[in-house]
This record gives structure tokens, C-alpha cells and sequence, in this order.
């Protein structure tokens, strides 16, 4: 029996959220265990790295996690 996936897709709307929970974590546990993770570009990987760079010249640059988290939310 083949399952496509707006068949899962429908099936998972009709989930509590303690099932989708669940449903989640096997996911991420089935993702978790794939041995060949997926590869990043030449480009992508340059990007981090100058990005990486740059935090390290100029650590004072960023923003703390909890500045964003309020611009976010909308409690500046």
C-alpha cells in the first residue's frame, strides 16, 4: 500500500497535539539517525565561515537574544 504524502498530511490534522508531539519526535529521531547528513554548498560554507569571522572581529556587533526577542514579540 503506497501512502502519499497528502495523505499523511490529512492524517495528521486529525491528531491531538500530544500525537503530534509524539509524531514529532519520531521524525526527529528518524531524521536524527540518517547516517549521510545532507551536504552544504561550497558557497553556503563560505558564507558561515565569513560570518563566523566577522562575530569573532567584532563580537559587540550583535544582538542580544532577548533584544530580538522582545523587537519580535513587540515589546521593544
Amino acid at each position: 500500500m503506497s501512502v502519499t504524502l497528502e495523505k499523511i498530511e490529512k492524517e495528521v490534522r486529525t491528531l491531538s497535539v500530544a500525537e503530534k508531539r509524539e509524531l514529532f519526535d519520531l521524525l526527529w529521531l528518524e531524521l536524527a539517525s540518517d547516517e549521510e547528513p545532507e551536504a552544504i554548498s561550497d558557497e553556503l560554507k563560505a558564507e558561515l565561515e565569513r560570518r563566523l569571522e566577522d562575530i569573532r572581529q567584532n563580537p559587540e556587533a550583535g544582538i542580544p537574544w532577548e533584544q530580538v526577542k522582545r523587537e519580535i514579540l513587540g515589546g521593544k
